[in-house]
């Protein structure tokens, strides 16, 4: 099966991550450009600026306590009970600002090459999703959250050995770390609500050419959703790793049986995890489109009456989606296995659905034809199959 490609041509710019005239994005109006420009500006502020002062503010405080700190200083904690880890004073005060500003620019290097005119523009496709969405506000509001609860407990837990002469004698910290995961939620929750809440759609978006089909006519498209070879190496390292962990747990007379039920149940869950999300079956036909696991389950689906508009374009699972693997977030959900083409749909809600999949031009134009006829009153067809596949 062939489809026309429609391929919209984006040329490089600079960009401001203040969002000023050179971070402009070809095709957008100037109403769009001036929602986008605002849209980053605040997710700037509430996903880099904020965060960063808060890794210095707090650095600061600990540099200026350490003169009351004892040596050595409780590091690890075991839930309730006193302190099982133990490093120098000034460990804190590095560990804090070394894994605070490493979150901020990775949580905002998301958010910033997610809403850039990228590579993959000028590739098979372009690239399809939204210039800016509840996706961006949401990982720049995550960053925020996560960068002061990590602040917090450095902080909390260097405050509770103030003065002592011996930091066994520090208390536990369970409950400082109830106080951080909700400090946590609440500032997330804030970041996302401060930020302008808006929606902005490349032009055109790759919408894939539907395919000329018959009134009557059937057709299907199956194509194969592949990882990529780092994220094979990747799962099998971790599958290795947490398989001789359970073993040496198992070995060690002392190890309390709990632990060896743990190791067992998380060595499985990976397991399991690994089986049933690595490989999928990409099925497109007259109801609509969906990723079934090669072992039948899970499956994921989306009907053909929910889809508004479907293109087939370029997908980085880091700076599209956050990650390899199943992602979800506000507006978007994606079965994202490794950086290539993909078919993506814009459901009727607004939302995102998109899968990495070979062929992803031609499984996209046989949907969007579906679709069309089905908005157009055609209901199913009736008459002869074609079958077709990547």
């Amino acid at each position: 099966m062939t489809g026309d490609r429609h391929l919209r041509v984006v040329g490089e710019t600079g960009e401001d991550p203040w969002g000023g005239p050179e971070a402009m994005q070809p095709g957008l109006t100037e109403h769009q450009q001036r929602d986008l420009a605002r849209a980053r500006r605040a997710a700037l502020w509430a996903g880099l600026i904020l965060p960063i002062s808060l890794v210095a503010t707090s650095s600061l405080l600990l540099i200026l306590w350490l003169p009351r700190l004892p040596d050595p200083l409780a590091t690890h904690w075991s839930g309730a009970a006193g302190p099982d880890g133990f490093g120098p004073p000034w460990l804190n005060v590095v560990a804090n600002a070394g894994i605070g500003v490493g979150m901020a620019l990775m949580f905002w290097l998301i958010v910033h090459f997610g809403s850039r005119p990228s590579a993959g523009a000028r590739l098979s496709g372009g690239r399809a999703l939204p210039a800016w969405s509840a996706w961006q506000r949401a990982v720049a509001a995550m960053g925020c959250g996560t960068v002061l609860f990590t602040c917090f407990m450095f902080v909390a837990t260097t405050w509770i050995q103030l003065d002592l002469d011996d930091a066994r004698d520090a208390p536990g910290v369970t409950g400082l770390m109830g106080i951080g995961f909700l400090l946590w939620i609440l500032v997330a929750v804030a970041a996302f609500l401060v930020q302008p809440k808006v929606r902005i759609d490349r032009p055109g978006g790759g919408d894939a050419a539907p395919l000329a089909l018959e009134r009557t006519e059937r057709a299907v498209w199956v194509g194969e959703v592949r990882p990529s070879g780092v994220f094979i190496w990747v799962m099998g390292g971790a599958i290795v790793f947490i398989g001789a962990i359970t073993a040496l747990t198992f070995l060690d007379p002392s190890a309390p049986p709990f632990a060896r039920w743990v190791m067992i149940g998380s060595t499985t869950l990976l397991i399991v995890l690994g089986a049933t999300s690595l490989w999928y079956r990409v099925r497109v036909d007259d109801a609509g489109i969906e990723a079934r696991s090669i072992l039948g389950w899970p499956r994921f689906r989306v009907p053909v009456s929910d889809i508004d508009r479907v293109a087939a374009g370029q997908i980085n699972p880091l700076s599209d989606f956050g990650g390899w693997g199943w992602r979800w977030s506000p507006g978007r959900f994606g079965i994202v296995m490794r950086t290539g083409e993909g078919i993506l749909v814009t459901r009727r809600n607004g939302g995102v659905w998109a899968v990495t999949v070979d062929g992803a031009q031609e499984g996209a134009a046989l949907l969007a034809a579906v679709a069309d006829r089905t908005r157009e009153g055609g209901g199913r067809p009736t008459g002869g199959e074609r079958a077709t596949g990547a």
